[in-house]
């Protein structure tokens, strides 16, 4: 059960891979990204459900200590892992790519793979990631350009901006387009510029529920979704943005608590897995608010808006509980 729901995501991702050779029916394309299927009046999108099942089917293999215990065990959990990657890179959604190696190294080092082990394979991706690089869409190259792009904190240009308007071969390098740079500010880097711009309106206390500028216009593109964080931090500043990080460590905490409990190897992974999960899609997502890591499209969870997200959440704390019921 828990793989055939795996391969069941995973011909979902594979349709919409098709979609971009042949005209697929249910595939809605949005801004270049082949993310979500349509079914009349329901939409939803199938990465956001492998996450859910690729953490139990995940589990599921490392339930056996001789499945990670040996190098060469690693790779049939790399595989579970590489192949969905290539295929959610291709859609392209770069915010799931990057969530998934983060896990997968996390669960294996939970489960007790050797770190020696852990440590050759990050390094083999990091010499992959030019390929990677090269391999990705202009504009993709430019969300990850734009956090050495950004403005410094006096409002002026970076350094690295200043040198890329001035040479054209690193700015081809980087993927940015040099005449773009001059008007950063309301052109590639408008988004970050306005979420930090929220951020900071927000000072301690913040503007009030459904107050301030960044409420009442549109200032801020994706604000409901992947920017709600400076929402959060505009309306109840920084006693609101701590407030949300405490609820999450809660929710953290009672998840490791749970898998650190349980007499089910199964479900402690699970719960370990999914703790995890949890912790780098919320770095992930304040930290592209913040500037900190590139602009992903990686919710916030239970916060953002967006139907599979939210179900994808409850259906992971769900079985956390369960989890926890059973100890």
């Amino acid at each position: 059960m828990s793989f055939a729901i795996y391969w069941a995501t995973i011909a979902l991702l594979f349709w919409l891979v098709l979609d971009k050779f042949i005209d697929m029916p249910f595939v809605n394309a949005k801004h270049g990204s082949r993310c979500w299927f349509v079914i009349g009046s329901m939409q939803f999108q199938p990465s956001e459900f492998f996450k859910f099942a690729y953490i139990v089917a995940l589990a599921w293999h490392l339930r056996y200590r001789s499945n990670y215990r040996n190098l060469t065990s690693l790779i049939p959990p790399f595989i579970l892992t590489l192949f969905p990657m290539f295929l959610i890179y291709l859609e392209p959604d770069l915010g799931t790519v990057m969530l998934m190696m983060p896990v997968l190294l996390s669960m294996l080092f939970i489960a007790g793979a050797k770190v020696k082990h852990l440590l050759v394979i990050i390094l083999l991706a990091a010499m992959a990631f030019p390929v990677l690089w090269l391999g990705m869409e202009d504009y993709q190259r430019m969300r990850v350009s734009s956090v050495l792009l950004q403005n410094k904190i006096d409002g002026g240009p970076s350094w690295l901006r200043t040198k890329v308007e001035k040479h054209p071969a690193l700015a081809s390098l980087l993927g940015v387009n040099p005449e773009r740079l001059r008007n950063w500010d309301i052109g590639a880097g408008y988004q970050l510029s306005r979420s930090k711009l929220a951020i900071a309106s927000g000072g301690f206390a913040g503007q009030g529920y459904r107050t301030g500028p960044f409420i009442k216009y549109k200032f801020l593109p994706d604000r409901h979704n992947d920017f709600i964080f400076a929402l959060v931090c505009h309306q109840w500043g920084f006693a609101g943005a701590v407030l949300l990080l405490c609820l999450y460590a809660m929710l953290i905490a009672c998840s490791i608590e749970i898998a650190a409990s349980s007499f089910d190897t199964f479900g402690s992974y699970i719960a370990a897995g999914f703790a995890v999960l949890f912790s780098i899609q919320i770095l992930i997502n304040i930290s592209m608010t913040i500037g900190l890591i590139p602009i992903t499209g990686l919710t916030l969870p239970f916060i953002s808006y967006g139907g599979s997200s939210i179900m994808t959440n409850i259906m992971s704390i769900g079985l956390i509980n369960s989890i926890g019921r059973s100890r």
